[in-house]
């Protein structure tokens, strides 16, 4: 279970940095980049482990978490920028 916790921490402060970078970036836009990091750190570290993502966190479950954060984040930014 702290696996799965560490996982989404990561997604979030990933996301919350994306967004903290952001110029103007409105409590929706901060809250959407958590999200979106979160879900993403999960589906990346989920895809890496085949499924297992309780089989223990290792380099390679980080490097999909933070891949996956990044992935998704960087979306969101896109898709935010392109409604404005």
């Amino acid at each position: 279970m702290a696996n799965l916790q560490l996982v989404l921490l990561v997604g979030a402060l990933l996301g919350w940095s994306v967004a903290a970078f952001a110029s103007g970036a409105s409590a929706r836009t901060i809250i959407s980049h958590i999200l979106a990091g979160s879900i993403g750190s999960f589906a990346g570290a989920f895809l890496v482990k085949d499924g297992r993502l309780y089989a223990g966190l290792d380099a390679q479950s980080w490097g999909g978490a933070v891949a996956g954060a990044l992935l998704l984040t960087g979306v969101a930014a896109f898709i935010s920028q392109r409604r404005r």
